[in-house]
């Protein structure tokens, strides 16, 4: 019996968000920061929103901040 396209959909996408936490927001960040960041970027996903943009840029305060 093979998985449902949307869960390795989803295996896949949660496994890029982890190296993207270790990898990027680990070294720069507080324990507390890189714990909220995955259901953050997560919840970007799931309701299809973009993050906060400011001058073409991502708006890291604003994500901070949410």
């Amino acid at each position: 019996m093979s998985m449902p396209r949307h869960d390795l959909s989803s295996r896949h996408f949660q496994q890029k968000v982890s190296e993207f936490r270790a990898v990027l927001i680990a070294p720069i960040s507080s324990k507390r920061v890189l714990e909220n960041i995955r259901p953050y970027l997560t919840s970007l996903i799931i309701y299809r929103k973009r993050p906060p943009i400011l001058n073409d840029h991502l708006d890291w305060t604003a994500i901070g901040e949410a």
